[in-house]
């Protein structure tokens, strides 16, 4: 009975980041994968601190990285585990490299860096995301440009890098790091079968994808008309581009089709780098460190590549985290903000949470 019940919960909410492992065992399981990393993506756990899944809470509230209808909830399986599936909340993380977001369980700040190309793009990718999201709805002119302007960016992106190429690489290395830990003793092998399922989903739909990643929106006269007044400072401006005034001056219901039918084109895109980034953001615990006069360095492992870092800082703290690295170490510099002058690095300790994101 609890399994039919389960079954027709996820049925209803097909938009699931799912939970593979269960108990202690989770960690042995990892190390099978990865040798060197610490947690599998959203890993139930039985310490009291997590109570569920790393990285995550009961009562975090809706952030970036993951989709807009995303929220943790319990589910009747097995003991203590949860479920991402559409319509609330979401795992407390950023998504822009240098972005800040909020955990308000633990009100903090989180800064992330991307320490290879691959993750730094896909990163802007859901910033850009996240940018069109949010004006979309809004029906005034403004929200309007902004929404085309998130577009345009991401049109300049796909023509510098090859997006879907990349974007299947990186599912199929997932698949292949989750597979092998599929036999592992306590393995809850339904939940990691639905993460699988996940990622196979998400290459159907790229491989599926004909011709370069946003052709049509390259192809479009309108569309490219204005990429190349945008490069002029206010070149976007009525007298200047005729034909873009006429289109803002649409009802709110006409210009949001358009907006629908040219984001609907990159819907392949936008939810394989949400589940990478999802997987990556939740792959490891949060260690507690201390910097010393406001500067922390750490070596990297080249065998087992980190993906990203993540840096927590309280809120209430009058500092902001400026991080640089690569595959060999990275470091984490922290900065006394000024609007009138350039920020300098503060001499006090700084306490703060570090991801080490290796998945």
């Amino acid at each position: 009975m609890r399994h039919a019940a389960k079954r027709r919960d996820e049925d209803k909410h097909p938009n699931i980041l799912v939970v593979p492992l269960r108990g202690a065992t989770h960690r042995q399981a990892l190390r099978a994968a990865m040798p060197g990393a610490q947690e599998p993506p959203g890993v139930p756990c039985r310490k009291a601190a997590c109570r569920g899944i790393h990285g995550l809470s009961e009562d975090a509230a809706p952030t970036a990285g993951c989709a807009a209808n995303t929220r943790i909830s319990h589910f009747p399986f097995r003991g203590n585990y949860k479920k991402m599936t559409s319509r609330a909340r979401q795992p407390a993380v950023t998504s822009n490299h240098a972005a800040t977001t909020m955990s308000p369980t633990a009100d903090k700040v989180i800064y992330e860096h991307p320490l290879n190309e691959k993750t730094r793009t896909l990163l802007r990718l859901d910033h850009l995301f996240q940018h069109v999201d949010h004006h979309l709805p809004i029906p005034d002119v403004w929200s309007s440009r902004a929404t085309v302007d998130g577009l345009l960016d991401m049109v300049s992106i796909f023509s510098r890098a090859e997006i879907k190429a990349d974007l299947i690489k990186e599912l199929d290395r997932h698949k292949e790091k989750l597979s092998r830990i599929r036999r592992t003793p306590g393995l809850d092998t339904e939940r990691l079968d639905q993460i699988l399922e996940q990622l196979e989903r998400a290459n159907r739909r790229l491989y599926a994808i004909d011709g370069q990643i946003g052709q049509a929106l390259r192809k479009s006269e309108f569309l490219k008309t204005i990429l190349q007044r945008s490069a002029i400072p206010g070149g976007s401006c009525a007298f200047d581009l005729p034909a873009y005034h006429y289109w803002l001056e649409q009802p709110y219901e006409t210009r949001r089709r358009q907006l629908e039918a040219w984001l609907e084109t990159l819907a392949p895109i936008k939810a394989a780098v949400v589940l990478i980034l999802s997987l990556v953001r939740n792959s490891t615990d949060p260690t507690s460190e201390v910097a010393t006069s406001g500067f922390f360095q750490r070596s990297l492992d080249p065998q087992t590549p980190a993906q990203m870092i993540r840096v927590g800082l309280p809120r209430e703290l009058q500092l902001f985290a400026e991080i640089s690295g690569g595959k060999h170490r990275f470091s984490i510099r922290f900065l006394e903000p000024s609007c009138e002058e350039r920020p300098s690095q503060t001499q006090q300790e700084v306490s703060f949470s570090l991801h080490t994101c290796i998945l």
